[in-house]
């Protein structure tokens, strides 16, 4: 195993910001504003201000920067989380600027979303590991998962 540094972009956190709240606005254009908790009214209002300026994911240079990355390397292993989960109902009656970056601070999994790569997410002491590969990786992280399940099996839960 290699310690590797990943170029994360400085503006990385704005632009996956950005698509977030332009797409809460998608999310929510055709359901009754007010049946909408006032955070996420708020939300998806700045979402649609936003949405104009928004570029797909497809077209964001951190995706190919990771592509070419990853010539490098199999997959990248990361915390999922960078503490334990919260508890339900940290962010209620907090504003949507709190929210999203209580969110935004809490998460190891925006940039893989922006970059369109594979990844996983197992459980694995508190915070969880996850997985990250190049393109058509999916069969590797899903074995590298497995092994890591095995390393630290969780209990099933019936959910009837």
């Amino acid at each position: 195993m290699t310690k590797a540094r990943v170029p994360y972009p400085p503006t990385l956190g704005m632009r996956f910001s950005n698509r977030w709240l332009a797409g809460i606005a998608q999310d929510a254009q055709d359901l009754p504003p007010d049946k909408l908790e006032e955070r996420t009214r708020k939300m998806a209002k700045r979402g649609a201000k936003v949405a104009r300026k928004v570029k797909p994911a497809a077209d964001d240079p951190f995706g190919e920067r990771m592509r070419s990355w990853f010539a490098e390397y199999d997959a990248l292993v990361t915390p999922t989380l960078t503490r334990p989960p919260v508890p339900i109902g940290t962010w209620t009656g907090k504003g949507w600027v709190r929210t999203m970056l209580g969110v935004a601070n809490w998460i190891y999994t925006v940039p893989w979303n922006l970059a369109r790569l594979p990844a996983a997410s197992v459980p694995f002491a508190r915070t969880g590991l996850q997985l990250i590969g190049p393109p058509g990786s999916e069969g590797t992280l899903l074995s590298l998962a497995a092994q890591l399940e095995q390393l630290r099996p969780r209990a099933l839960v019936n959910s009837r």
